[in-house]
């Protein structure tokens, strides 16, 4: 586990977000932020 100070500094200026892929306002604020991201994580659950 990472110390509160080196957390902030090595995630610094770094967004999360998380949606629900089943809902189609979900997907389309994907698309618009896929756009512009440097970097997609995903880490899709087996339904």
């Amino acid at each position: 586990m990472l110390a509160p100070e080196l957390f902030m500094l090595v995630n610094r200026g770094k967004k999360s977000v998380t949606l629900d892929l089943r809902q189609p306002q979900a997907v389309a604020a994907f698309h618009k932020l896929v756009e512009d991201a440097d970097v997609v994580i995903e880490s899709f659950r087996p339904a």
